[in-house]
């Protein structure tokens, strides 16, 4: 392992949103991790990195499912990259916005220097959500993430920020979601508790994590604008003329990645819940149980 596998693997580590996706594609935890830890000291280079965690993500999509991409130039755009997957039925209507968010952006970030950390934060966002739709399609794997939105390093204190601080408080309300576990628990309240708990110390633990990173990241970044370079150059050759792939390989792969996302336990029994009031049942917490509310109770 040379010096740059090192550091990307250290990277990893460090990133609860991106690390996950070494075992697929160092460079992707490369630009979500510098996107991550640059959201609000550099907005712009936190846009310009998700744009290209974006661009190395559909190069690898093309290249792996060998297909053809219609180029009007001499190398494909990230557009007919993706107009070519969905095309092929790869991309959900969703997965496909998430796309076109980290394009636009990272295009004004480079040509008009645009910085905004509330985008930035978006774009990152839409980075891990592109990731984690990548690995369940890869893996066929059915346990959803949590984001883990990283806490400014700012004060946030100004009208500008009132988007960016209901962001972030809907990002760690969602996260909490993600850590709640109901099954066994008696009390909902304690669960959810616990489960807010444990979110607060990922949003902590990535804090923590981030000065460390933030250097890894700059320690990274003349190499990495040579390695993502070379890499966009063999996509392309494989996205002009696509290596053969069986067609029940590429297939399964499109199943995989049409599948709805997975639901976390609090989404779940949100669904429940709803089908057994539709019923006619009363739900109510087990610390609570009144078996003679209603003629079905849960």
């Amino acid at each position: 392992m040379d010096q740059y596998d090192q550091r990307i693997a250290e990277l990893a580590r460090r990133s609860s949103n991106f690390g996950y996706l070494l075992v697929h594609e160092p460079l992707l935890v490369a630009f979500g991790t510098g996107a991550e830890v640059s959201v609000y000291d550099d907005p712009n280079g936190a846009m310009v990195k998700a744009r290209q965690f974006g661009e190395v993500l559909a190069g690898h999509l093309i290249g792996q499912l060998g297909l053809r991409v219609e180029a009007r130039g001499k190398s494909p755009t990230q557009a007919e990259r993706v107009r070519t997957l969905v095309g092929e039925g790869v991309l959900v209507p969703g997965i496909e916005r998430a796309f076109d968010t980290l394009r636009r952006l990272g295009n004004r970030a480079n040509h008009e220097w645009y910085m905004d950390a509330r985008d930035a934060l978006g774009a990152v966002r839409a980075c891990f959500e592109l990731g984690q739709w990548f690995h369940l399609a890869l893996t066929g794997g059915r346990q959803r993430r949590g984001f883990v939105p990283p806490a400014p390093t700012v004060r946030l204190d100004t009208a500008a920020a009132a988007g960016l601080r209901d962001d972030l408080a809907r990002y760690r309300t969602e996260l909490a979601e993600t850590r709640l576990r109901l099954e066994g628990s008696e009390d909902r309240l304690a669960a959810e508790r616990a489960a807010r708990g444990e979110a607060g110390d990922l949003v902590a633990n990535a804090l923590r994590d981030r000065d460390a990173a933030l250097e890894l990241v700059r320690e990274l970044d003349g190499r990495l604008a040579a390695l993502a370079a070379d890499r966009a150059e063999q996509d392309d050759a494989l996205a002009l003329a696509p290596r053969r792939v069986r067609a029940a390989e590429r297939e399964a792969f499109v199943e995989r990645a049409r599948r709805p996302a997975p639901l976390n336990e609090a989404e779940a029994r949100r669904v429940i819940d709803r089908m057994l009031a539709d019923a006619g049942w009363r739900v109510q917490d087990y610390a609570e149980l009144n078996p003679m509310a209603a003629v079905g109770v849960a």
